[in-house]
Order: structure tokens, then C-alpha cells, then sequence
């Protein structure tokens, strides 16, 4: 029987378990983390499917675009079956805006419906993200930043850019303040590689550095990740 021990709980850590369990159903797949569930920066994510080429530096178009087929094929399929209140996913709509007109994105040709905005819709357009009674406001994106405290300074920024683009937003209550992690890397890693210990050789299928795009991209990338652990575990290389 194989063992294969994944590391990390957050969505691609657990969307890689899940799809190397259903390749080895009789495999024991073995989930490690120091946090779960509401520990994780997974938890409290957006999870807006606008994967965005920008934020997903060196990748091949191609990888790109099956990674974004693979999981909105995934995605669409929870939001239009009968466990679609339970898994949380829906279907909205809603506008991304750049200070200067990009090129169009990967996943305009699997969305529901895709267009440009029209300059009166840019002008009357609003920026708020709902979570039942609650709006989010945010967020920020800081390099080599690893402090997982609640910063007052960025914080404040974050309400003074907010309520400047929204008004309506001054007048509402704060309920809480969350700071996570979104490790990132160029480009993502997804590959297979064998370390060299004392104890032996061991097999080794990295997927992580997705960055704001986790959960995104985690579906697909971890569709990769399972076939290299496949390969890895039925392949007889002493390499």
C-alpha cells in the first residue's frame, strides 16, 4: 500500500490530498500542518475566480490556461449542483479594474459571461465584496512581509482608501481585523524531484507559491501535482 504524507492545510494542500486519494483510493494520504481550517489563509480568502497572468509570473500560457479550465470546470460544477450551499460556492458577477486597460485574461473564455466595462459603468461603479451581512474591505499585497499581527497602519489605510472610493462606507461598524499569508512564488511551483537522505531516497511533488491566486488555482494545479505523484510512486528510478 502507498503512504503519502502532504504537507500544509491549506486549499492546495487539501485539494492535492484529495485528488492523490482519488487516484490511490487505497492509498493512506496523510495531511500535516501546524494549522487547519480557520487557522489558515485559505479560510478566510475571497476566492474570486480572476486568476490574473500578472500576479502568476513565469508560467506557459498553456500550464496557465489548463490549471484555470481544470479548476472552473471543478468550481462551476459545486456551484450548480445540489451541495452548493454547502461547499459555499456561487456564481456572481462583478467588475475588476486597472489603472491601464490589460490584455484580455485567460479565464474570459470559461467564465459564464465575459465584457469590457463602459466608461459610464466605470464611473459609477463602486467597490464592495459582500460575506452575507458583512463587506469586506481590502486588501494589501507587502514582499518579504511575514507578520501575521494586525498592522493599525494598514489597517487605517486600507478604511481611508476604501471609504474614499465608497463613502457609504464611514458609516459602518468594524467587526474585525484578519491578516494572513499568501506565500508566492516565480512562476508557482509544481514539479517532482528526489532528496537524497541517509535514510534513502524519497520522492518528493512540490505545489505551492500561488500567491493571491490559491485558491484560484488549486484545483488545477493539484490535478498536475496527483499525476506526478503517480509517476513518482509507480516509477522504479534510483535516480
Amino acid at each position: 500500500m502507498y503512504e503519502v504524507a502532504v504537507l500544509g492545510a491549506g486549499i492546495v494542500g487539501v485539494s492535492t490530498a484529495i485528488n492523490v486519494q482519488k487516484k490511490f483510493p487505497a492509498a493512506k494520504v496523510r495531511l500535516i500542518s501546524d494549522r487547519f481550517d480557520q487557522d489558515t489563509t485559505s479560510w478566510g480568502a475571497g476566492g474570486v475566480f480572476v486568476p490574473e497572468a500578472v500576479l502568476i509570473h513565469g508560467l506557459s500560457t498553456e500550464r496557465l490556461r489548463k490549471w484555470v479550465k481544470n479548476s472552473w470546470e471543478y468550481y462551476s460544477s459545486l456551484a450548480s449542483s445540489e451541495n452548493a450551499s454547502v461547499t459555499g460556492m456561487q456564481f456572481v458577477s462583478g467588475y475588476c479594474l486597472y489603472k491601464n486597460e490589460p490584455e484580455i485574461p485567460v479565464y474570459a473564455e470559461f467564465v459564464n459571461a465575459f465584457r469590457k466595462m463602459t466608461k459610464n459603468e466605470i464611473n459609477r461603479l463602486k467597490f464592495q465584496e459582500y460575506h452575507e451581512d458583512l463587506l469586506a474591505l481590502g486588501g494589501i499585497r507587502q514582499d518579504n512581509n511575514y507578520n501575521m499581527n494586525n498592522s493599525k497602519e494598514d489597517t487605517e489605510d486600507i478604511l481611508r482608501r476604501c471609504q474614499k472610493l465608497c463613502p457609504a462606507v464611514k458609516g459602518a461598524k468594524l467587526d474585525h481585523v484578519w491578516t494572513g499569508l499568501r506565500p508566492t512564488r516565480t512562476p508557482p511551483r509544481v514539479e517532482s524531484e528526489i532528496l537524497k537522505l541517509p535514510e534513502g531516497n524519497l520522492k518528493v511533488v512540490h505545489n505551492y507559491g500561488h500567491g493571491a491566486n490559491g485558491i484560484v488555482l488549486s484545483w488545477g494545479s493539484s490535478l498536475e501535482a496527483a499525476d506526478l505523484v503517480e509517476s513518482c510512486l509507480k516509477s522504479t528510478s534510483k535516480l
